[in-house]
């Protein structure tokens, strides 16, 4: 493989020139796919570093639009790193729909840079950047939160109505200057301000043992006045599907420039909780589907609306969409919690598949260990009450791949638990369902 990597660099170096910010822009990216961490996190199935490097070059000799927005607008390249396998955003930064704001903050002599961002209608995508500035940046790990935001023209807190994700990474190289860090917004229940206020925490933390301890919190304040987002595009579904008895009514797909966001429910008369595991089919060709997440909301009937996001084409959209239902997992609504005995070490009999593996007890706390027969997608049990009926809070794990389970709290462990079981093995369909989705 180093034979073949090498011979194809040495190919490359007799073909057309680049500049040189984009050579580098490999360089960096070879780097961090060298590192197991990165490439988990940037990479979709987890392919080889060599297959990520030579898309990347792939894309830069083959598609000028891409190679050209790399080269004109500074430090895009570094996003284009971090977005190469996300349909949605790479076509949004070959559209140049993308910002430049170019903000800078300074906290205890820590800097904190915002140069771009993303954004539409609903999602607000914040690429920053944390310079190395001293060696002791090496140590420990780093987490950026949007702690506040404020909307700018009533000077009104935003409270409610949206959704977070937090970033954390690890100055990996000695090498590396400087890091980019993603931090995605989702305005679910109130519109999106387009001058906003963001107040931003950047903590950097170590362990010692199990124990975790401060080594630097900052503080920065940044105004954002947004560009004018491309309109909103919400295409009708209404079909339904069933399963095992269980109806699913697709009602419609919204297209953002950021990616897109399927709507379905499941309705109040169905017996049982479903999750849903789904890929898609572009313009016929098969593809995992690219979600970044899903939001979910419980009316008071018992209904379930999900929103699921997905990557897409907003600017070059495709002339077939399919989404293809390929497994799940279903418990009963009406389920009981299960009795976990921690003294006697057993979980009570269940059709979950489910057993008591071990539990180990350490210096602040303990860990019980479920084991299942069948594979799980996600930890098998939601939550943990006492027997005074307190909920815990718990950790939880994958182990041993999908098959084992492991659920850390503190404390001294009771005798009993009562655990609630949140979903059941997944199950595949030996003959998928296609779901046709609209197009424009």
């Amino acid at each position: 493989m180093n034979t073949r990597k090498q011979q194809f660099l040495e190919d490359l170096a007799e073909a057309k020139d680049y500049p040189k910010e984009l050579y580098l822009s490999l360089d960096r990216l070879d780097k961090r796919l060298k590192h197991e961490k990165r490439q988990k996190r940037l990479l979709y199935g987890g392919l080889p570093a060599f297959a990520a490097s030579f898309l990347f070059i792939l894309l830069l000799n083959t598609n000028i639009t891409f190679a050209r927005a790399l080269y004109e607008v500074p430090f895009l390249s570094r996003i284009a790193e971090s977005v190469i396998y996300n349909t949605s955003l790479k076509s949004a930064i070959e559209n140049e729909h993308i910002q430049y704001v170019n903000l800078k903050g300074l906290h205890k002599d820590m800097p904190l840079n915002l140069p771009y961002v993303i954004s539409d209608e609903r999602n607000l995508l914040l690429f920053f950047e944390v310079p190395k500035v001293s060696d002791n940046l090496a140590e420990g790990s780093f987490m950026i939160q949007v702690e506040s935001m404020t909307d700018l023209d009533s000077g009104e807190k935003i409270h409610h109505g949206y959704t977070i994700s937090a970033s954390g990474f690890d100055f990996e190289y000695e090498d590396l200057e400087s890091v980019l860090s993603e931090v995605l917004i989702s305005f679910v229940e109130v519109a999106m301000p387009r001058n906003l206020g963001l107040t931003v925490t950047l903590n950097h933390f170590g362990y010692e043992g199990a124990h975790r301890r401060s080594l630097g919190y900052y503080r920065y304040a940044f105004n954002l006045t947004l560009q004018d987002p491309k309109p909103t595009k919400i295409l009708s579904m209404d079909q339904e599907v069933m399963l095992e008895g269980q109806r699913i009514l697709f009602e419609e797909l919204t297209l953002f420039p950021t990616g897109s966001e399927l709507t379905y429910r499941l309705p109040s008369d169905n017996t049982m909780d479903l999750m849903l595991h789904f890929t898609k089919e572009l313009d016929g060709v098969s593809m995992p589907l690219g979600s970044s997440g899903a939001m979910f909301q419980d009316l008071p009937d018992g209904t379930h609306i999900t929103w699921l996001r997905m990557q897409d084409n907003y600017f070059s959209p495709p002339k077939t969409r399919t989404l293809v239902l390929e497994s799940y997992s279903m418990v009963p609504k009406d389920r009981a919690p299960l009795t976990l005995n921690l003294a006697e070490g057993f979980l009570e009999e269940n059709p979950y598949g489910l057993r008591f593996h071990s539990l180990e007890r350490h210096e602040d706390g303990y860990s019980f260990f479920i084991e299942t027969e069948g594979t799980y997608a996600l930890p098998p049990i939601s939550f943990i009450t006492n027997d005074a009926g307190e909920v815990l809070h718990t950790t939880s794990e994958s182990l041993r791949g999908d098959h084992l389970f492991g659920f850390t709290l503190k404390g001294s462990p009771p005798k009993t638990l009562s655990v609630e079981v949140a979903l059941g093995p997944l199950i595949t369909l030996e003959d998928p369902i296609f779901i046709p989705l609209p197009t424009e």
